[in-house]
């Protein structure tokens, strides 16, 4: 329960509790109908404008962020880095477009087509998922390889009087398990929310406009589950 309050008690937590309430809202109204359905989709509708405002604040700390990251120097793999760049830059993309959109839609701003600016919203968020995943595929079969070899090494070592090389042998595997596992959970975050992705942009690209409502809420509830998994994971402590 205490861990569960820390959640609530920070930004990027309860707007994760927000994200999984408004698609839960959405999948119960894909299968329902009448009254019921339009209350649900009323309540998720008005989360999802709570959240599009919230956004409107990260936009700043996402650019201070992504001209620290540069152009991902800090990968040593050239496709890394270039997928570091793509990914961190359409994301950064996404915050002006989307604060455009709504700014539109609400007649706050003269924006002549508000739906063009939601739609590249969306495009830049999709944009950043593949490459997000593609990062992922790259990532996991390298762990799972080095997890192996450490495997093995600990069975030839297992009757070894080296107290500390065990130890040390043992923390490595366990951190290695750790960063696949997350890597994992990643994947099938990003993978949910391509699926969504793609389905909001324009028609014609891919399944645009081909989930139902109650699929695309439960893709959505899919990947903010992951979420909250992950944020209660904690890596393994080196004694």
């Amino acid at each position: 329960m205490e861990a569960y309050f820390k959640l609530l008690e920070s930004y990027g937590g309860r707007d994760k509790v927000l994200r999984l309430c408004s698609f839960a809202a959405m999948a119960a109204a894909g299968n329902l109908k009448g009254e019921s359905a339009r209350r649900l989709l009323s309540v998720a509708g008005q989360i999802g404008e709570a959240r599009t405002v919230l956004r409107l604040y990260d936009g700043l700390p996402m650019l201070r962020r992504t001209l620290r990251l540069g152009l991902g120097s800090r990968e040593q793999d050239v496709l890394a880095r270039l997928l570091t760049v793509l990914s961190t830059w359409s994301i950064q993309l996404f915050y002006p477009c989307e604060a455009l959109a709504w700014a539109g839609k609400h007649r706050i701003l003269g924006v002549k087509d508000p739906g063009k600016w939601a739609g590249l919203s969306v495009a830049t968020w999709a944009i950043f998922l593949a490459a997000q995943i593609v990062k992922s595929l790259l990532k996991i079969p390298g762990k799972w390889n080095t997890i192996e070899k450490l495997r093995k090494q600990k069975v030839l070592e297992g009757n070894s009087d080296i107290r500390e090389q065990n130890e040390v042998l043992h923390w490595s595997l366990a951190e290695l398990q750790h960063e696949l596992r997350t890597e994992f959970l990643s994947l099938v975050q990003n993978l949910s929310d391509l699926m969504n992705a793609v389905h909001w942009l324009p028609k014609g690209w891919l399944w645009s406009g081909k989930l139902s409502l109650g699929q695309s809420g439960l893709l959505g509830v899919i990947s903010t589950s992951v979420m909250l998994y992950s944020s209660f994971l904690t890596p393994p402590k080196h004694k």
